[in-house]
C-alpha cells in the first residue's frame, strides 16, 4: 500500500519506540513524503534531539535511518496540485502533503485532525492504518 506520510508520524517514530516505528519499517507499505517534510524535521533537529535525550549527531543518524523507508519527492512532482490543495485545507502549510497524495492518487498517513476535515484524499490515523493492514 502506498501512503504519503505526514511529518508528525515520522517525528513520533523518531521520539520513541512504538507501533509507528514498526509500521514505517513494515514491508506492507511504501511511504512517500514531500521534500518540505525533511526540511521541517531538519529545522527543529536540535529541539527534537533534546526531547529524545540524544546528541544532534545521534538524532541525524535516526533521521537518516527513518528516511531509508521514505521516498522524498521533489516539489516538481506535486506542485501542480498546490492551488487545489490550499483551497481544501484550513492549515495552508500542509498543502504539500495533500498535493502529493493527489498526484500519487494515494492516502495520507497522519494523526493531524486537520487532514480529516477535507474529503479529497483519504487519511488514515495510525490506529486506522493498523486495522487496514490486518
Amino acid at each position: 500500500m502506498e501512503l504519503v506520510v505526514d511529518t508528525n508520524i515520522l517525528l513520533a517514530a523518531l521520539l520513541k519506540p512504538s507501533m509507528t516505528q514498526n509500521l514505517i519499517f513494515s514491508k506492507k507499505i511504501e511511504l512517500f513524503a514531500p521534500e518540505h517534510c525533511l526540511g521541517e524535521i531538519q529545522k527543529y533537529s536540535s529541539e527534537f534531539a533534546k526531547r529524545m535525550g540524544k546528541s544532534e549527531a545521534e538524532f541525524a543518524l535516526a533521521v537518516s535511518l527513518i528516511f531509508t523507508e521514505v521516498k522524498i519527492i521533489p516539489s516538481e512532482g506535486y506542485e501542480q496540485f498546490k492551488e487545489q490543495s490550499e483551497s481544501i485545507l484550513t492549515d495552508k502549510d500542509d498543502w504539500p502533503f495533500i498535493a502529493l497524495a493527489l498526484g500519487k492518487k494515494c492516502p495520507i498517513w497522519s494523526n493531524d485532525k486537520g487532514f480529516k476535515k477535507q474529503t479529497a484524499v483519504t487519511v488514515y490515523s495510525t490506529s486506522e492504518l493498523i486495522m487496514v493492514l490486518k
